[in-house]
């Protein structure tokens, strides 16, 4: 029998819940150990599931290992759960591990005041490496974008991976990491940056701003060296927190390390700046980094064309953020028409006689909101004309003759509004019980109205 095998009948063993069970199909934590044979003890972790875990079945999450996990798991799961619910960073399995209470021994390259090499903390890293990720693995669905996490002196040995095996974490979060106490993890740094010619990974560190002078020192120096000499591929971010302490970093720590780690996914404004091969060349490079096809979000995209048409109108960006869509999203015809749309707006004005082709018309939503805008400033013409556009692709829809109706009342037209509002209730007949009895609410009023004004 195979250490692994071992291994998971051990788990098993002591926590019968870790295979499914069809009893508890719901379960997302659990308590288990691993009779370690590269440690020669036994050591505890702790499983956390995602939210959407047991929803689909054929999804692989990836993995946050926790390092001090006693310590560091409320913040970390905390921080993941609100920005998952947010759908700022994916949902992930958390791994978080306990320390001894051997410190020095799990986490220190180097002894303190002798600065000898320390070979329990590669025990640990063999531990990391060939029990308790193919642990993970084999039960439950994971995908290979893992990411360490440690504090202090964790925070050290979470560098130290990154060092000695750069492939076996995408991502590595040390907050206040105690360089100060290894003054020779300096020369492995630079040796391992200059070494180096590509790393596939992302670093982030911090250090609070009342903690020690040596240790803000320290990763100070770490700080120049991967700023100098980082290789291809390796992304790092160094940040002061100046409010916090050294037991306070881990809390803002993950919060910043993991909305840093994503950026990329994101680039906001930069759509302006960028032109569209820096663009397409940004989404390789990040699906490079992260191991999995990264490109722009549709409502991100959407949100830029929408500001560039409205808030500060550019024919220029609009055009390019279409042929993004274009090229990540070329069977998307409801995003592509409405950028073709607000291409044709700017360029031939709202009531230029220039006629829409079939394959540019907007979503009825955009034509409101245009129609919105509009109004807002008391351009009721053409606003009217956006939901007159509206109704010719869009015959059937009675929000656009409620929305007609609306702006024909705020010009003064009763008799064309009670028309407006008769055809909506038409075309809600069957729909729309609520909508119904405001339109003939309507109605009744505009009648008594026109009548009054007969």
């Amino acid at each position: 029998m195979n250490i692994i095998c071992k291994v998971l009948a051990v788990v098993l063993w002591v926590n019968p819940a870790l295979a499914h069970s069809s009893d508890k199909p719901n379960t997302f934590e659990f308590k288990l150990h691993i009779e370690s044979k590269r440690l020669n003890e036994s050591r505890p972790f702790h499983i956390q599931l995602p939210k959407n875990y047991y929803q689909n079945k054929q999804q692989n999450f990836p993995v946050l290992y926790v390092l001090d996990g006693d310590n560091l798991q409320h913040s970390a799961t905390f921080t993941q759960k609100f920005l998952a619910s947010k759908q700022h960073v994916p949902e992930r399995i958390i791994v978080s591990v306990p320390h001894t209470g051997e410190r020095t021994r799990d986490f220190s390259p180097y002894f303190r005041y002798s600065q000898k090499v320390n070979l329990g903390v590669n025990n640990l890293l063999s531990f990391i490496k060939d029990e308790l990720i193919p642990l993970v693995d084999k039960q439950y669905r994971t995908s290979d974008y893992r990411i360490l996490a440690g504090h202090s002196k964790s925070g050290l040995f979470v560098i130290h991976s990154l060092i000695q095996e750069p492939k076996l974490f995408r991502a590595h979060f040390a907050f206040s990491p105690s360089l100060h106490h290894t003054p020779k993890m300096q020369q492995d740094i630079e040796r391992f940056l200059k070494n180096s010619s590509e790393v596939n990974s992302y670093l982030y560190v911090n250090v609070g701003g009342s903690e020690f002078f040596k240790i803000k020192d320290a990763i100070n120096l770490a700080k120049d060296s991967f700023r100098e000499l980082s290789p291809k591929g390796l992304r790092h971010r160094f940040e002061l927190s100046d409010l916090d302490g050294h037991q306070t970093t881990p809390q803002i720590g993950f919060h910043l390390a993991f909305k840093n780690l994503y950026k990329p996914h994101k680039l906001d404004f930069g759509y302006s700046d960028m032109s569209f091969t820096e663009v397409i060349q940004h989404f390789e490079n990040t699906s490079k980094e992260f191991g999995y096809v990264v490109k722009p979000n549709v409502k991100e995209l959407q949100s830029m064309q929408r500001y560039y048409f409205s808030i500060e109108p550019g024919v220029e960006t609009l055009s390019k953020i279409h042929l993004i869509m274009e090229h990540y999203y070329p069977s998307e015809k409801l995003v592509d028409n409405n950028s073709r749309f607000y291409i044709q707006w700017l360029t031939n004005g709202a009531q230029s006689g220039f006629t829409y082709p079939p394959n540019a018309y907007p979503d009825e939503g955009v034509l409101h909101k245009v129609a919105h805008s509009y109004a807002v400033e008391s351009q009721f013409t053409d606003a009217l004309f956006a939901i007159d556009l509206a109704l010719s692709i869009y015959p059937k829809s009675y929000k656009s003759f409620e929305y007609k109706a609306k702006l024909l009342e705020k010009m003064g037209n009763q008799a064309r509004a009670l028309k407006a509002y008769k055809q909506a209730l038409e075309l809600a007949d069957n729909q729309d019980s609520q909508q119904r009895e405001l339109y003939m609410n309507k109605i009744v009023q505009l009648q008594a109205s026109t009548t009054d004004e007969r």
